[in-house]
């Protein structure tokens, strides 16, 4: 029986249910992940899908048009619909994969000696007509291409970049290769000339089909185990660095690379450019282990990409987070890495950081490039740093919800305290910020998008940053604009306000308290005397808090019950 009698049909009966299936929208059942009974794609929650609401089976638009046995522009043969056949020991004959989940539906070919089969999603491929650009594409790849839109609400990857294709990207599929390919990595053909490994071609190969290779440019494992490798010596590429190509706007010397030559690496690095879109490039600087935004640095010789920030780092810093010490740069190898935790983030991002040989106090590169502002506070008795970047999480002492990211937090190894910038108990009640012509005034109640506007579930925007925000997240108004900024996007303004208030438990300088080594005796005495009274101050403090937090909430319900109330009054009105 035919998938569907009518197109516009609101109800079909369909081979894979034994229930009839209705056309709906799944915007509450999406947010459970249920998939498609066909294609295993989780649904989307605005998608139009063909639902069996009593049994929770649904199907999308797409799959509901498939029959049990369909014919296939891929193949000349019919095909017959499969159930995990797993057991034929084949992969997809378009994108290769070996039945992993969530690949379970299958079109399969039933005549004598032909085992040709596709995934239902690369089944729902359909050649375009739309040819711009193949044939030089089919020329560089040395196969040919049948070139494809993707369909609406799924979800395909590139075979070897793994890069997911966008809505407006074509998918070349290549059934010599059994591979779906994008457009950079269409371009490539089994065999390459790379300028970085001119005096001999680069084949294309599995690893496993060989033993597991790293890119001798990057040092990475591959895309989905593809590399670029020479049968004549170790050198290979994945699929990424084989993007990389030289920069051709200037010079003849050094075989027409840019060169430069650092004072701190002892080899030349070749300026290269990813001939890819940069969001499409994965690899990420071995220094810093960010990404790539523009311009790549690589050293042939130690197998590395650099941003140029990041090819010149001095051996010695200084910093206001450890001012007492020098941080010299520690350089690790991939086959050498020392143990290494950056006291701000609490990761290890890069292969490269500065330590402290005197103290346990080390910054990775990424962090050596953030303010962090110190203050000294009322509620602690060490000097809190402000971190704006992602870090490991940590529990604000306040409201005991995680902190990662904008929020204050003692550096000190021996010291847990941390609280978010929107829960600090003294924000100043008015600042004025660059972001703003006005005054903004604190706000711990919640501000609408739009004054009086009745939905709260409306889309509420930070006005500084373009970014959203929380309802009932305290924010930073302007009453004459209606303008709202995050608590983080006027963190300077309140920052200078801090270094101006009274501070009644601090007792050394900042730098004292993050760097003092304390070797006196005389110095000991004092620190003793001073963990006395700080232990009998913050019983004073904890108590304090928790009145502050009281009254806060209080405080905050009684507005709440204000704001209810005038607007009643003037909807009655």
């Amino acid at each position: 029986m035919s998938a569907r009698e009518e197109k516009n049909m609101d109800t079909i009966v369909h081979f894979t249910h034994r229930h009839p299936l209705s056309i709906s929208t799944i915007q509450c059942r999406a947010r459970h992940n249920d998939r498609c009974g066909m294609c295993s794609e989780i649904l989307d929650p605005i998608a139009r899908v063909y639902a069996c609401q009593g049994c929770s089976f649904f199907l999308h638009e797409h799959s509901a048009e498939l029959q049990l046995d369909i014919s296939h522009p891929f193949h000349p043969h019919r095909l017959h619909h499969h159930i995990d056949p797993i057991a034929i020991g084949r992969g997809c004959d378009a994108c290769s994969s070996r039945g992993s989940y969530p690949f379970k539906s299958w079109y399969r070919c039933e005549e004598a000696d032909c085992s040709f089969s596709l995934h239902l999603k690369c089944a729902l491929l359909k050649p375009s007509h739309d040819h711009h650009r193949v044939e030089a594409l089919q020329n560089s790849h040395g196969h040919s291409l049948l070139v494809c839109d993707r369909p609406n609400v799924l979800h395909y990857s590139c075979t070897r970049c793994d890069t997911e294709f966008g809505d407006d990207d074509k998918i070349y599929v290549c059934l010599e290769c059994k591979c779906m390919l994008d457009e950079p990595c269409a371009a490539h053909g089994q065999e390459i000339r790379h300028p970085f490994h001119s005096q001999h071609t680069l084949s294309l190969v599995l690893y496993y089909l060989r033993p597991p290779r790293c890119c001798s440019l990057c040092g990475g494992g591959g895309r989905n185990g593809y590399f670029f490798t020479c049968s004549s010596c170790d050198f290979c590429l994945d699929v990424d660095c084989a993007n990389l190509g030289e920069t051709t706007t200037i010079c003849k010397a050094d075989q027409g690379h840019i060169q430069i030559q650092p004072v701190t690496h002892p080899h030349p690095l070749i300026q290269v450019e990813v001939m890819i879109s940069m969001k499409n490039f994965r690899t990420c600087c071995f220094a810093c282990g960010l990404r790539f935004e523009d311009l790549v640095y690589a050293c042939l010789s130690c197998g590395i990409l650099l941003h140029k920030s990041c090819t010149d780092l001095p051996n010695e810093i200084t910093s206001h987070l450890h001012p007492n010490h020098l941080l010299k740069l520690v350089k690790n190898s991939f086959w050498f890495h020392k143990r290494f935790s950056c006291r701000v983030c609490l990761q290890s991002t890069g292969h490269f950081f500065y330590d402290c040989e005197e103290r346990d106090f080390g910054l990775d590169v990424k962090c050596t490039r953030s303010a962090f502002p110190l203050v000294m506070s009322k509620y602690h008795e060490h000097a809190l740093a402000y971190i704006d970047i992602q870090t490991h999480n940590f529990e604000c002492v306040l409201c005991i919800g995680i902190c990662r990211q904008f929020y204050f937090r003692c550096l000190r190894l021996d010291c847990n305290f941390s609280i978010h910038d929107h829960c600090y108990p003294s924000l100043p009640p008015t600042i004025k910020d660059d972001c703003h012509i006005h005054p903004l005034t604190f706000a711990n109640y919640p501000i609408r998008g739009v004054p009086d506007d009745p939905e709260e579930e409306a889309e509420l925007y930070c006005y500084a940053c373009e970014e959203g925000r929380a309802f009932n997240r305290i924010t930073y108004f302007c009453s004459s604009c209606h303008f709202v900024a995050h608590v983080h996007c006027v963190i300077t303004a309140i920052i200078s306000y801090l270094h101006k208030e009274p501070n009644h438990l601090a007792t050394t300088s900042i730098g004292e308290q993050l760097g003092s080594t304390g070797d006196s005796a005389d110095e000991e005495a004092v620190l003793h005397q001073q963990d006395e009274e700080i232990m009998r101050l913050e019983k004073d403090v904890q108590a304090l808090m928790a009145k502050i937090g009281e009254l806060t909430k209080r405080r905050y319900e009684h507005i709440s019950k204000r704001t209810t109330s005038k607007r009643k009054f003037l909807l009655e009105k």
